[in-house]
């Protein structure tokens, strides 16, 4: 556990995420079965982040071995301890397990499990058909679009659970897209509860900001955008674009061009104690055309069909549109979208824990230092938010209140700024729907 760590601070392993692990100073083992953690402050969020994902146990002596050993051989052949054992990974086709006799628990009694990377719903609907595919979970999961179909499946069972998914266009702060009112505007123009009600049947609700309506912190009082393209065009007017051709233009931020090397823009740092102050943007820049780059995941048919919804409809409002896919190793990859030059949007889902903690999305801690580095912040990897003193702030004082009252109002506050802010759109919280064969 000890060495884990140590290779998730290592800024050479660029890690996901480093959230609570960088908080601990100290780590030792006080018996076998007994690891004391001592931290550099109070972090309420930490047992949340410990349980997750990010807490999985790697052997030391594959650690031992160095970063890139790490990362590439034992990244392909991992060792974990669980009821399975990694046996063959066949890329983009199927990852082989079998079942580890020597597991704690007890033998499993399946004796193999074959992990299939389908590439689209199509696929694998065919396959839930054919018995090729058993269970249909995790990155497989049925989109909402497909449910009716897999119903209509005599030998699958279909099940539904609400998530801690957000699904949201993310707005790379760059050009135009740096303003708030022009945030707004896209805002305004994006037809979500069009998309819940025909596309998703109306299996999601929509969302405000990142909290889930399940969580204790979740701000019932802020009320989604209406869709309405009047009220978007009048922010934009507001923005300081008009119309040329049918398309917004307008003057954008000065300093866009100290991006052009590829490094972030530092900002200046708050005083202790001092109250955050939103910046204000120079918009003496070159006159450019508000034109968007609006990508979306290759194979995921849901996602395409949902953008060439919000393309139309920001088209019918004035904005340049051009949609792009990608698969997903290339689209968030180091050579992604989000490390260009253009004005992007994109349409994924971010997943929350249990926990609000929202840090590692807002937080300018957690903007990556180039392309391969750790931090969530990608939207503003050129240029910091306005608002980005104040997000700091809120979420700093969220991760170190241990009263749940307390914490609440920061995460009220949290959700009423990110509203106001817009840093991406915030659109719905899908169901999940796994699926599996009815003798499972």
């Amino acid at each position: 556990m000890i060495d884990t760590w140590k290779i998730i601070m290592n800024p050479a392993f660029g890690s996901f995420g480093q959230l609570g692990w960088d908080r601990i100073t100290e780590m030792t083992a006080s018996d076998p079965h007994t690891v004391v953690m001592k931290t550099k402050e109070v972090y309420a969020p930490f047992v949340s982040y410990m349980a997750s994902s990010g807490s999985f146990i790697s052997p030391s002596k594959e650690i031992a071995k160095g970063v890139d050993s790490f990362k590439q051989q034992f990244g392909q052949a991992p060792v974990g301890t669980g009821p399975f054992k990694f046996v063959e990974w066949k890329a983009k086709e199927q990852i082989t397990l079998n079942a580890n006799p020597n597991y704690w628990g007890g033998k499993p009694k399946l004796d193999q499990v074959l992990v299939k990377i389908v590439p689209d719903d199509n696929t694998l609907l065919v396959q839930l058909r054919t018995g090729e595919v058993q269970v249909a979970a995790g990155a497989a999961i049925l989109s909402a679009t497909r449910v009716d179909e897999a119903m209509q499946i005599d030998k699958i069972t279909v099940y539904q659970y609400p998530t801690l998914y957000w699904n949201h266009l993310d707005l790379k702060q760059m050009s135009h897209l740096r303003q708030t009112k022009v945030r707004q505007a896209l805002d305004f123009a994006t037809p979500t509860a069009q998309i819940i009600s025909q596309l998703l049947k109306g299996r999601a609700g929509q969302a405000i900001a990142d909290v889930a309506p399940s969580s204790w912190a979740y701000n019932g009082n802020v009320q989604p955008r209406p869709y309405d393209l009047n009220q978007a065009a009048q922010l934009l007017t507001e923005a300081g674009l008009t119309k040329n051709n049918g398309v917004w233009e307008g003057p954008t931020p000065a300093d866009d061009a100290v991006s052009e090397n590829g490094t972030p823009v530092a900002a200046s740092p708050v005083a202790e104690g001092a109250t955050p102050q939103a910046t204000t943007l120079d918009l003496s820049g070159p006159v450019k055309p508000l034109e968007i780059e609006l990508w979306s995941l290759s194979g995921d048919t849901q996602a395409q069909n949902i953008s060439q919804v919000i393309a139309a409809s920001w088209g019918q409002l004035g904005v340049k549109v051009t949609q792009k896919n990608e698969d997903i190793s290339t689209i968030w990859g180091p050579n992604g979208y989000q490390f260009t030059q253009a004005m992007t949007a994109a349409f994924f889902s971010w997943q929350n824990s249990v926990d609000p903690d929202d840090a590692y999305y807002w937080s300018s801690t957690q903007i990556p230092a180039d392309p391969t580095g750790t931090g969530g912040n990608l939207p503003a990897y050129f240029h910091k938010y306005t608002f980005q003193a104040q997000i700091d702030q809120l979420t700093a004082a969220g991760a170190t209140e241990l009263d749940q009252e307390k914490r609440k109002a920061i995460y009220f506050q949290i959700q009423e700024l990110l509203h106001e802010e817009v840093p991406v759109i915030f659109m719905y919280w899908p169901r999940g729907f796994p699926a599996a064969i009815k003798n499972l």
